[in-house]
């Protein structure tokens, strides 16, 4: 089953927190070389320059590995536990499309994340079950279902699986969801920490089927031990649905290896003879030493089929999408045919060529292995035979091209935008390169550089944000991929947010009661103001990180009421344990103001924060 598009970069949108926290805000604006950075960066406590290193190398890994984070902590009061929580998936479009079922089977219930689908449009044909199983989905006569839907609201971040399920069939695939905010605060974070922060870069493209690795039922074995010579019991487990219905392998497979990097666009066979109906397909797919895996990249189909007795016509298969194929790393052809009857051409050492007449010597081109099955499980291996075949690849050009992605903000009917951020899975492969620019105003030619999936907090805010990317390549058979399908771009208008966190002090003695006193300037009432104490520094194992306090009554006050300046005071209205966590006395204190505001054009303003304990 393939799903469209599988990474998606959409999320909802929030109002409570921006990646422009105190941390990424005050250190956005520095350059590495700036005179004060060091300053800077003594007022981040160690624990945070570590928790967000580590942090950080997940997410960059996660790019690769085409994985999103679900969750990166588990103390969900912990910044980055919190922001983990607060993003979903933005309702939107995807579809599907399931293959290999039994024609005309039926009762298919669609699931994502465990959850039932009902909502969903049918698409190319694909019909409604009968009277034996109403309000399910029934395959098309060539055993394919069409589907599409809109993902469930409250959709969490992540790797979800999509099913299809019914007593006659089954399969699935994976939708990959990333959070935006948990990249642009952690990769922004750390890129102005560390001038070797790692970089959201993938250098291949993702399977669009992921085969499960539990295909094989689990063996189980008897207890206890038999005498010799006798067979010990053993016994099958109750069979997962992937096990009943498992990915198998094509009929005729072919691995291959390729000297450098290329993206093959087309390949050419020997057809002798074709079915009378039916399709035959080819697919690009992962390989290794033993042969042939699952991992599909590319499917393609022919056009027009050539058959001919002599083999002197060639079939071309053009893939739906090109696949990128690294050095020295085994690829497969795979080919499969819905009905009996094709023949194809082999070479085998030691026997005429039908054409030349001359006898076929060793593989002087490509290195490779041909293997075939019969029941989809196990494989022929044919070490003296390959398959006949071409391979076409792609030509590209060695001269820098400019591709514009976009002019976004009142565009968007959204006006004073402070940050931006491009969220995308971009594929730079060796010797290649994407150098991302924007600009704020249409008229100007000062095109500023980025990095993808990392916050740009903008100097003065602009209703006017153009972006746009530079592909370079040293070679004509290499190029960088854009893959803007599920990418978005995230504005974030006015400052809505902001947070102020002091230093770390140690008592010498244990408190239960905490205050903080702030005096601010509060413009509308749009505005909100939360304040939290912490006696660790979130690390696992010390609990929860931040306690919210409550506002005293009778404490909130003009001060001066001409400058519309406040005071309040937010104390614990319950006396805490005065050990911390474990054995450790609660000695340790720092504090946070947090400011949210659903106004783009004011934000509160604190003036000053004075905290006691006792």
């Amino acid at each position: 089953m393939y799903i469209t598009p599988s990474v998606l970069f959409l999320n909802e949108g929030f109002k409570q927190i921006t990646p422009c926290d105190w941390i990424a805000q005050t250190t956005s604006f520095l350059s590495r070389t700036s005179e004060n950075k060091p300053l800077i960066l003594q007022q981040i406590s160690d624990t945070n320059k570590i928790l967000f290193k580590a942090a950080a190398e997940k997410v960059s890994e996660s790019f690769v590995s085409g994985n999103p984070l679900s969750s990166i902590s588990q103390e969900t009061n912990s910044f980055l536990g919190y922001i983990t929580q607060q993003v979903t998936s933005k309702t939107t479009s995807v579809e599907i499309k399931a293959e290999r079922l039994v024609p005309s089977s039926e009762g298919y219930r669609l699931y994502i994340a465990g959850k039932e689908v009902t909502g969903y449009t049918l698409l190319a044909g694909t019909p409604m079950s009968g009277p034996k199983a109403p309000g399910t989905i029934k395959a098309r006569p060539d055993g394919t279902i069409r589907v599409k839907f809109n993902l469930p609201t409250g959709l969490s971040c992540g790797v979800h699986i999509v099913e299809l399920v019914s007593p006659e069939g089954y399969c699935k695939t994976r939708l990959a969801i990333y959070n935006n905010l948990l990249t642009q605060v952690v990769l922004s974070t750390i890129t102005n920490w560390d001038a070797l922060a790692p970089r959201s870069r993938a250098n291949n493209f993702l399977p669009i089927q992921y085969p499960d690795i539990t295909d094989e039922p689990t063996i189980v074995a008897a207890d206890s031990l038999t005498a010799p010579g006798v067979i010990p019991d053993v016994q099958v487990k109750e069979l997962t649905q992937s096990q009943k219905y498992p990915v198998l392998h094509d009929a005729i497979n072919q691995t291959f290896e390729l000297p450098d990097y290329y993206y093959i666009t087309q390949i050419n066979l020997k057809l002798r003879s074709i079915g009378a109906t039916g399709k035959l397909k080819l697919h690009i797919r992962d390989a290794n030493d033993l042969g042939p895996s699952k991992l599909d990249y590319a499917e393609g189909e022919s056009t027009t089929l050539l058959p001919s007795n002599t083999g002197s016509s060639w079939t071309t298969f053009t893939l739906n999408r090109p696949v990128l194929i690294h050095p020295k790393t085994s690829y497969c052809i795979t080919l499969e045919a819905s009905q009996e009857g094709y023949e194809i051409f082999t070479a085998e050492i030691g026997n005429p060529d039908v054409i030349t007449k001359g006898l076929i010597g060793d593989q002087l081109y490509l290195k490779g292995t041909l293997y075939t099955t019969e029941d989809g499980r196990s494989l022929n291996t044919f070490n003296y035979e390959d398959l006949t075949y071409e391979i076409l690849c792609a030509n590209f050009s060695t001269n820098e091209q400019v591709v514009e992605l976009g002019k976004f903000g009142i565009y968007d009917n959204l006006t004073n935008v402070s940050f931006f951020c491009l969220n995308t899975r971009d594929i730079i492969p060796s010797n290649t390169s994407i150098v991302y620019e924007y600009r704020t105003s249409i008229s100007s030619t000062n095109w500023k550089e980025f990095q993808p999936n990392n916050l740009v907090c903008l100097g003065v805010k602009t209703n006017h944000v153009e972006v746009r990317a530079r592909l370079i390549s040293n070679s004509a058979n290499i190029s960088p991929v854009l893959w803007l399908e599920g990418s978005s771009m995230s504005l974030y208008a006015g400052s809505t947010a902001g947070v102020i966190v002091s230093n770390q002090v140690k008592y010498p003695e244990a408190y239960t009661h905490a205050a903080v006193v702030i005096q601010y300037i509060k413009p509308t009432a749009n505005q909100s103001i939360r304040v939290f104490i912490s006696s660790n520094e979130g690390l696992p194992g010390q609990g929860d990180e931040w306690i919210e306090l409550t506002t005293e009554a009778g404490s909130v006050k003009y001060i001066d009421e001409g400058l519309r300046l406040m005071e309040a005071k937010y104390t614990n209205a319950t006396p805490l344990s005065s050990i911390a966590y474990l054995n450790v006395l609660r000695t340790k204190f720092r504090y946070k103001v947090e400011m949210t505001t659903t106004d783009t054009a004011t934000h509160a303003l604190v003036r000053n924060v004075i905290s006691y304990v006792w």
